[in-house]
Formats: C-alpha cells, structure tokens, sequence
C-alpha cells in the first residue's frame, strides 16, 4: 500500500524530508566531533600514534555491532535504531566537550560516538528504500546523499567561522555549534518515527546471513573496496588537520579546503544519475576509485595552497561517486529480504578498514610522516579500483 502523500509522485515527503535534515545533520556532527578531537589532541600535544588511535576508535564497537543492527532492521524496522542512535550521538558530542580531558575519555566518547553513528547511517541509508517506490529509489539515493554532501560543507565552514584571526585552533564556541546540531539530530530522529510506515517483515527467507554474501557475484568485492574507500576518506578528515598544521596552514585554511572538497563531492552526486547513465555503476565506481587514489596522493606533495585545493576537491569528487556507486550496487544486488543486514555487512567491513587502516597510518606517520600517509592510501584504493574492474563483467 502506498502512503497517501505519495501515490502521484512516488515520494512519502512526510518521511523523506525528515531524513534528508537528519543526514545533513549527521555530517555536520561525526566529522566535525573527529576534527575538533584532532585539534584538541593537538593541543594536548598527543603524539601521532595516538591520534591514529583515536581515528580507530570511532570504528572499534560497530565492528561487533553493525551486523546486528541490520538483522534488528530487517526484523523490526529502523524507526527505533534512528531514535537510539540519535541519543548516542548526543552523550558523545556531549562528552567531547565536557569530559575530555586527556588521550583516554577521548578514547571513551569517540567510541560512543562511532557507535551512534553506525545506528544512524544504518537505519537512514534503508529508509530511503521506504521514502519512494522502486521506480524512485536511485533518485531518492541521490537526494540522501547530495544532503549528506551538504553537511560536509556545513562542518567545515563552522571550523573557519570559530578560528579567530591569526588563531592556529577554533575556540570553545565550535562545540556550541556541535551541541546544537546534535540535538537538532535527535529532533530529526523523533519526525521520522513518527512518519514512518508499519513494518512489515519480509516473509519469504528467515534471515539473511552473512556467509551468503560470498555467493552473491561482485558483492564481497564491492563491500571490501568501499571499505578502503570509506577509511581513505576518514583518514583526510583525521589527518589533513595535522599535515596542516605541519606545513603552518591553520585552521580557518583547513575549513575552507575541505568545504571545497565537500562541494566537489555535492557536484558529483548531483551528476550520479547521469554518469550512472552514461557509463554504468561499476565502470564509473572503476574511473571513480583510480581517481580518488591519484588525488589522494598528490596531498603527499608539497604543494601551494591552490594545488592542495585541487587536490581535495579532485578526492571529493571521485570520492563520492565511488561511495555513492558502492551504495546503490549493494542495495541492488542484495535480496528483498536481507538488504538491511546486506547493508549493515558493508558497514562493517567500512568500519573494519576505517579501524585498521588509520592504526597502520598513525604508526607508519613515524616512519613517513603525515604526508606519507595520503601515499600509502593512494596505492590502497589504486588496489580497490582493479578489484572491482576484476569483476565488472559478473556484476
């Protein structure tokens, strides 16, 4: 049955505007708590295998649950894993600002943070399967994703507005900003309980399990290569901060980079559709990940302000074709009734390389530095993108 406010356009807009703020939201809150982590380390002058520390951290606890959040959806629906999610993420911006005070309550409450999170982005990415009909679901991706794209402008540009003049740091008042933003997340969470329709189980398999993921041709391939995918990009959210400040560029500067970057990734999931169009998912998340690897490791270099600019804003674009390509192949190939623990299995091996692969980066910044890192990651994903050509023609 169709909702009323949808049946002439295929959109339910009671539920879909809601999730829509709450993903702007969310991407305002998580990377910019991981960025005001980073200079608050920074500060405290924590060495640069601790602040690898802290980046895995953010990924440590949804290893053990995110599958488990997606079975919990499959079977009961997402309404209450947005509401609980929003709360977590509450406690931990929260307790960012308050209670951090040295390496371990950092430790504590980006952990917490990492596992609001992966509710969150869990239940949101599923709920745009039931803002729409079928016919509507890539167009509905794309709208999710250019708002998720617009609160990775958002929390940059806070970052500039809260750096005072001649400052190298932002001041107390980006945690106001934070606070606030989160608590207009959990608002968000409760609309969308409410508009949510009654779930209705899938009857026709007992459960999706996750060893089935093998058997599907091209997903596991595609699950590991959004999973390097994912970490690359939490390594320049982490780690962009202290190369940097490193080469004397300070936080104001950072800001509007990565604002710039951000607005590449927007550009590129307003042109998703078309591209898909044109050359297909798999082809484009192919191009999409060699290019984000090459960008990626020109930050490597040392650069002019432009030429790093250009840099980022190359990774952005790439970037979020490659995810967004990742996202679209997963709902896809996964079946009816297993598609939330399809997801949840993706989220995973996300957080899988979003924890491994910044604790390999903070250990081996001793050895080549900051600027070494965005190397290493270049090759990883160069890696990604002939995994994926691999298994073009079964997909």
């Amino acid at each position: 049955m169709i909702p009323r406010n949808r049946r002439s356009t295929g959109l339910n807009l009671a539920l879909l505007l809601p999730v829509l703020l709450a993903a702007v939201l969310l991407q305002v809150v998580v990377p910019l708590s991981r960025v005001a982590t980073s200079y608050r380390a920074l500060e405290l002058e924590l060495p640069l295998l601790q602040i690898g520390l802290l980046s895995s951290a953010f990924a440590l606890l949804p290893i053990l649950f995110s599958l488990h959040i997606g079975r919990y959806n499959d079977l009961r629906g997402e309404g209450a894993t947005a509401l609980a999610g929003s709360a977590v993420v509450v406690i931990a911006v929260f307790g960012l600002w308050l209670l951090s005070s040295g390496f371990l309550p950092m430790m504590v409450f980006t952990c917490i943070l990492g596992v609001g999170h992966v509710m969150l982005v869990s239940a949101l990415q599923m709920m745009t399967t039931r803002c729409s009909t079928p016919d509507q679901h890539d167009r509905v991706l794309g709208h999710f994703l250019v708002a998720t794209a617009l609160g990775q402008i958002l929390g940059p540009m806070a970052i500039s507005l809260t750096t005072p003049a001649g400052a190298q740091y932002p001041d107390s008042s980006l945690y106001w900003i934070l606070a606030s933003s989160a608590l207009g997340l959990g608002a968000c969470s409760r609309l969308i309980r409410a508009g949510l329709p009654r779930h209705v189980p899938h009857s026709d398999s007992p459960g999706f399990q996750a060893a089935s993921v093998v058997r599907i041709p091209g997903l596991l391939a595609l699950i590991v290569a959004s999973g390097l995918a994912v970490a690359t990009n939490d390594l320049i959210i982490v780690f962009f901060p202290v190369l940097a400040a490193a080469n004397g560029i300070n936080a104001g500067m950072v800001g509007l980079l990565l604002s710039v970057r951000a607005l590449a990734s927007m550009a590129s999931r307003l042109l998703f559709s078309r591209l898909v169009d044109a050359i297909g998912k798999v082809r484009l998340m192919t191009l999409a990940l060699l290019a984000t690897a090459v960008a990626t490791a020109t930050l490597a270099l040392d650069m002019p302000i432009w030429g790093v600019g250009l840099a980022l804003a190359g990774s952005g674009f790439s970037m979020g074709l490659a995810i967004a390509c990742s996202i679209s192949l997963s709902l896809a190939l996964a079946p009816a009734s297993g598609k939330a623990t399809a997801m949840s299995i993706r989220l995973t091996a996300n957080r899988l390389a979003q924890f491994l692969l910044p604790l390999g980066a903070g250990a081996s910044a001793v050895i080549v530095g900051p600027g070494g890192i965005f190397a290493l990651s270049g090759l990883c994903l160069m890696a990604c993108g002939a995994l994926v050509a691999r298994v073009r023609q079964r997909v």
